[in-house]
């Protein structure tokens, strides 16, 4: 398949195309908020948040730019994907010229039907829970390649990527040594393992009164081993760790009312994100082996003209390696449900609940007991959107938020943080959120 496909770019390079297709599109949002709270003093009012995901809407500044160039000849298609993205603190506000840049795409891909082929660095993505901005069952960030088989109704991917972190020197190490020859010092690499990422997915749309689609994945963690110093003449040897990860999704309904539903189940290494380093979460042996999660996830909505309402949420067991019930051993559960009244051609006015819960089994260094966190959040967002629709509409909105921190919420967060000094705390802000892909020639 993969020779086949080769041989087809190489004679479609150098035969004339039918067209070329260029696309612009784009995904961002400014958000910006003062805390009316009794005692904050007109702050920010960033929202506290206890769990891994909380709602979209309290996101952070994010950019996204997607750039996409595609070449369709006799025998296939070739393009090029290219996405830049920014994040952090802007500088308008910070002051601080310290903006974060990262290439999220970056790759080719050939399309020979039924196949496809594809290498570079890309997001790995299946779909989201739009409330939460979280993809439940699949989210990497790969460099590699991968392949697929299409038909009617239906696909099969298969994907390997690899990366080599350079934090908590868990998978590369320089160091310094005398010159040879010299006086002076020069740099060594010492460690140097890549990890090893691969994934499978197949997915079917079965169409009717009502469309179903089911998708099935699989996704493995593999880190050989390495020797790593601790002084300058102790080593450590890292040994080899990996994980797997399984589970899958299924989408019923149309445009109109549509419900989605994952699940994932995930061990060892592959309970951490591909790029986390799972520091201080190891067993004896010093691998991530014994470590387990699993998540349900489920989203629902239902559109009638102008009224539509949104939800979405998951619950989530996590526990470490190291075999002692502690902070990082928890339950966690998040949910968000958002009505919405569009009006005139570009007014929405949504209402948005959310709810977020965590019970670590570890006990609270600041109250010396067990703690179950809750923030319970109410926003009212009335809102200028591009066009008629209840997701994915660029907007310009105002947010009103009304949160309510039991004590173990508050007691997340140190006791000099604003976040917890107070139960009911309260935020008025604007932001700006949008999404489009336009085709520009």
């Amino acid at each position: 398949m993969i020779l086949h496909l080769l041989i087809v770019i190489i004679e479609w390079s150098v035969s004339d195309c039918y067209a070329t297709d260029i696309w612009f599109g784009s995904y961002g949002r400014v958000p910006v908020s003062t805390d009316l709270s009794a005692g904050a003093g007109g702050g920010h009012g960033s929202p506290a948040q206890i769990v891994s995901h909380g709602p979209r809407v309290d996101a952070e500044p994010y950019l996204e730019l997607d750039f996409k160039l595609w070449r369709h000849g006799k025998d296939g298609d070739f393009g090029m994907v290219f996405t830049p993205a920014v994040a952090g603190e802007l500088f308008a506000y910070s002051g601080v010229w310290d903006t974060q840049i990262a290439i999220r795409n970056l790759y080719a891909e050939a399309e020979a039907a039924p196949f496809t082929l594809w290498a570079g660095a890309r997001m790995y993505r299946g779909s989201d829970l739009f409330l939460l901005d979280f993809w439940p069952l699949n989210d990497l960030n790969i460099v590699g390649g991968g392949a697929g088989f299409l038909w009617d109704d239906g696909r099969a991917d298969l994907a390997v990527g690899f990366n080599r972190l350079r934090a908590e020197e868990w998978q590369y190490q320089i160091r310094e040594v005398p010159e040879a020859g010299g006086t002076g010092t020069e740099e060594v690499l010492s460690l140097d393992r890549q990890r090893v990422v691969g994934a499978a997915a197949v997915s079917h749309r079965w169409g009717g009164t009502v469309d179903v689609r089911p998708e099935f994945y699989l996704e493995g963690h593999f880190l050989p081993r390495g020797d790593r110093y601790i002084g300058d003449l102790i080593t450590e040897t890292l040994p080899s760790d990996g994980g797997l990860a399984g589970g899958l999704s299924l989408r019923i309904g149309g445009a109109d009312g549509w419900g989605t539903l994952w699940s994932r189940a995930a061990g060892g290494l592959a309970v951490w994100d591909e790029l986390e380093v799972p520091e201080g979460a190891f067993n004896t042996a010093y691998t991530t082996r014994g470590a387990a999660l699993h998540r349900l996830a489920l989203e629902g909505g239902w559109t009638e003209r102008a009224v539509g309402v949104i939800g979405g949420g998951y619950v989530e067991r996590r526990t470490d390696a190291d075999g002692v019930r502690d902070a990082d051993d928890r339950w966690e559960a998040s949910a968000a449900v958002r009505a919405q009244w569009l009006f005139g051609k570009h007014g929405d006015i949504g209402l948005e609940f959310s709810q977020q819960v965590l019970a670590a089994d570890g006990i609270n260094p600041r109250s010396q007991r067990h703690e179950v966190g809750q923030i319970s959040r109410v926003q009212l967002m009335p809102a200028y959107q591009m066009g008629w629709g209840h997701r994915y509409q660029p907007q310009l909105r105002i947010q009103y938020s009304l949160s309510v921190l039991n004590e173990g919420a508050r007691l997340q967060f140190p006791a000099e943080d604003l976040r917890s000094a107070t139960a009911v705390q309260h935020r008025l802000g604007l932001a700006a959120e949008w999404w489009f892909s336009e085709k520009v020639k």
